[in-house]
């Protein structure tokens, strides 16, 4: 029986799961960990260790979960009685077997006295933790700013050649058309994105509107003011969203919010590759920062150049306001229209929101711990 007063704690023995590489084990414990591969391989040779405590048993079997997705083994035993939770035995080491401790070496590694001290290296920041801490202001480490600057110059030679650029470019068709897609369908309009053969590019293909999506919307939100109804945070935060879609929907701001959000899309995409390639956060392979910084630069470039060619040449809207098929239905076309401005205007507009990308990516990973504390009160029931 679980009493309050007893402790859980996750100890790592150095084993992994049949079948699963050893290196590859590492890496994806050194990302999960956020610390360098030297202090895993410590953590392999100081057996057994710590890798967490916990006064509650449901948030030690998280964090075992979580840290087993590794392909690493763990267990878990009460302080008290020493008896782990789980019956069946940890399968032994696969591939490199970890070097046998020395005759004689105690059970902890040094500095370790006692089984209630773990090891130094943060808990993975997507599990719950077991004991209050304060949030701290995140810094940039040398492995992301390897990312970043390898995504930068793939992204650069990928956007400064022609080919690479017109091949790459169909990735933010695919966004830009899912961004119409999926605000069509929230306002109750069923939506198909496609690719445009005749044209180029891509198109959403709209269907007259169907209130039953709407009311769908409402019921969904009326649940969770039920299921959060002990919550006055999320309430109040309900609420506003409440009545910010009631003012949205039945007006005709929702059609701007759906012609905006396909560029709208370009930009928050761009924001979350720019972000994972920060923070490497649930980052399985190394190459995958790099990646992602290329990807966000990559979207980012490309909708700078959009903007810029609208605002400085005469012959680029002329051919915008050309595209498919002529008729100034075009996305920014249409709102400049709607807002009774020229097509430059919304295109500054358009320009000055790329410029915060890589400043909201930054402020966000910043200031990841701080979101995660208020996420953590909005979704508590």
């Amino acid at each position: 029986m679980e009493t309050s007063k007893e402790k859980y704690n996750i100890f790592f023995a150095g084993k992994i799961k049949p079948g699963e590489d050893l290196t590859q084990v590492k890496n994806r414990m050194a990302a999960l960990f956020k610390v360098e591969p030297a202090v895993i391989d410590r953590i392999f040779r100081e057996t057994p260790t710590i890798l967490q405590r916990s006064r509650k048993k449901n948030q030690a079997l998280k964090y075992k979960e979580a840290f087993e997705k590794t392909g690493a083994l763990c267990r878990i035993e009460t302080e008290n009685t020493a008896a782990p939770l789980t019956a069946e035995p940890a399968p032994p080491v696969t591939g490199d077997k970890p070097p046998e401790q020395p005759a004689g070496r105690p059970p902890y590694p040094p500095g370790r006295s006692q089984p209630g001290q773990p090891m130094q290296p943060e808990p993975p920041e997507q599990l719950e933790q077991p004991e209050q801490t304060v949030p701290r202001v995140q810094h940039i480490e040398k492995d992301a700013y390897k990312a970043l600057g390898g995504g930068l110059v793939l992204a650069a030679v990928f956007f400064f050649i022609p080919f690479l650029a017109y091949v790459f470019q169909y990735l933010i068709v695919l966004v830009h058309e899912l961004g119409h897609t999926i605000t069509g369908w929230l306002y109750g309009y069923p939506s198909l994105p496609a690719f445009d053969f005749m044209y180029g590019g891509g198109i959403t293909s709209h269907q007259n509107r169907t209130m039953i999506i709407v009311v769908i919307v409402y019921l969904l939100l009326g649940w969770l003011l039920f299921l959060f109804r002990r919550n006055p945070l999320s309430l109040i935060i309900l609420i506003i969203i409440a009545v910010c879609y009631s003012l949205i929907v039945f007006t005709s701001a929702h059609q701007v919010i759906i012609l905006f959000m396909g560029h709208g899309t370009e930009l928050v995409f761009a924001v979350i590759f720019l972000y994972r390639a920060l923070s490497g956060s649930a980052v399985l392979v190394p190459a995958e920062r790099p990646l992602y910084a290329f990807l966000g630069f990559f979207i980012l470039f490309m909708d700078v150049r959009f903007a810029h060619r609208l605002i400085t040449s005469a012959v680029y809207r002329a051919e915008y306001g050309a595209a498919k098929g002529g008729g100034d239905w075009m996305d920014f076309s249409r709102l400049s229209e709607f807002f009774g401005v020229e097509l430059t205007s919304m295109a500054a507009f358009f320009l000055f929101m790329c410029i915060f990308v890589p400043i909201t990516a930054y402020l966000i990973f910043r200031c990841k711990e701080y979101i995660d504390v208020f996420v953590d009160r909005v979704i508590e029931l």
